[in-house]
């Protein structure tokens, strides 16, 4: 396959976009039952219009800068949109941005004093951005390139993070392994998308009941690799050691979580506050 023939492509498929829109979802709702903050439920929509100019985009025509910029133009507008629907309906839109202009510049200049932030707007829109780009980006990815790991990844690391800040009620971690069954049927998908189109281009014969073997494969993989990582004994002595390491790896960025907790000062905890 030439590499014009690979870039015309799009890999249009309604079983990996479901996968897609799950993995998505799943990270929303990791989100939202923190109860960090209000108005967490507006990231969900935020993430899902972005999946949606993801696939769109990613089916077009446009170049990556056509596909960049409009990504961004829509974004502003999603972004804003959802912020000032968390502000009273009696609240004209003018006004709206005004409000949330001066909370931003308030917010900003008390980061730079370094004193903590009571305003929780500036943790809403920190995550609407990084959530609009993980969604924009999955989707795109899909679509033009069908690369897993472009989807996975970015999520992977905002519901390991989150995860890592709510750990307290353990019940949650079943989040983290709904998103990993996900995942596994969403890379075995895609790699055998990949090996049908390379089989077509070189004229290969493709059974008819392929699709449906690849698919229980995918399930039947995902939830052995799932009881095998769940039922692993742990060794006491790795785990304390891990704990250390970890340890060693965050001390050269305690000025940096010192600075994101007067930023994030203004979020509550489902569980108390529990000190480090």
């Amino acid at each position: 396959m030439s590499k014009n023939q690979a870039s015309s492509i799009r890999w249009w498929d309604i079983p990996s976009i479901f996968l897609l829109i799950m993995i998505l979802t799943i990270v929303c709702i990791r989100l939202v039952i923190t109860h960090w903050t209000n108005h967490l439920s507006i990231i969900a929509t935020i993430t899902y219009l972005g999946a949606l100019a993801g696939l769109t985009l990613g089916y077009s025509n446009f170049n990556k800068v056509r596909t960049f910029l409009f990504s961004i133009y829509y974004g502003v507008f999603v972004v804003i949109w959802q912020i000032g629907s968390t502000l009273s309906l009696d609240i004209s839109w003018y006004d709206r941005l005004i409000i949330i202009s001066e909370r931003i510049s308030n917010t900003l200049t008390i980061l730079y004093q370094r004193k903590p932030v009571a305003d929780n707007l500036f943790f809403l829109l920190l995550m609407s951005i990084l959530f609009w780009i993980i969604g924009t980006y999955a989707g795109f990815s899909l679509v033009r390139y069908a690369d897993p790991w472009k989807i996975i990844i970015p999520s992977g690391i905002g519901i390991v993070t989150i995860h890592s800040y709510d750990s307290f009620i353990t019940q949650r971690i079943w989040y983290l392994i709904i998103f990993l069954f996900f995942s596994l049927i969403l890379i075995i998908r895609l790699i055998f998308l990949q090996m049908r189109q390379k089989w077509q281009t070189e004229g290969s014969h493709i059974p008819v009941n392929i699709n449906s073997i690849f698919s229980r494969l995918a399930i039947l993989t995902a939830i052995i690799l799932l009881v095998l990582v769940s039922v692993a004994p742990v060794e006491a002595k790795s785990f304390e050691a891990a704990t250390h390491a970890w340890e060693q790896m965050k001390q050269p960025f305690k000025q940096i979580r010192e600075n994101i907790g007067n930023a994030f000062a203004s979020l509550q905890s489902s569980v108390g506050i529990i000190p480090e």
